[in-house]
């Protein structure tokens, strides 16, 4: 890799929601908020301003849930806070891409609260690769399921 490309600036995307379908369902039930909860009891010894204490607790809630997408689909469960898992709706090769991307944008969250100034990470460019291997596997779905309804 050449020195231009290790220094160059990641360009932020939008997330795309048709990839989060699978993390917006797990997110429709709240959970018991353990890790909020002891969040909250730290910030009494730490003193940790206000906004940033939201951040860190919307940051380790992304990556639990998204930690709970992979975890359904190994234990083979088939209910999270009482509804249906969410790979038992949309599959478990979306339900995979949906949770890893949801761990790439939260570690992109992470470096927006830090002062970390330098090149692109390491997290940003597999963000730009999870992406597009979200939206090729979403695509390649899209056309067996077709396939598939038209007989073929």
């Amino acid at each position: 890799m050449s020195s231009s490309a290790s220094t160059a600036e990641y360009t932020p995307h939008e997330p795309d929601p048709m990839l989060l379908e699978a993390f917006h369902y797990i997110n429709q039930v709240p959970g018991k908020d353990i890790r909020g909860k002891l969040i909250d009891a730290f910030q009494r010894w730490f003193k940790i301003p206000d906004d940033k204490v939201v951040a860190i607790k919307e940051l380790i809630g992304e990556l639990h849930n998204a930690s709970l997408l992979i975890d359904d689909i190994e234990d083979d469960s088939t209910l999270r806070r009482g509804i249906p898992v969410a790979h038992s709706i949309y599959g478990v090769p979306t339900t995979i891409n949906c949770a890893n991307y949801v761990y790439f944008l939260a570690h992109l969250r992470l470096k927006d609260h830090s002062s970390y100034t330098g090149p692109e990470t390491m997290a940003a460019q597999k963000s730009k690769m999870a992406l597009i291997c979200c939206k090729i596997a979403r695509f390649y779905e899209e056309m067996v399921r077709c396939a598939v309804v038209r007989g073929r």
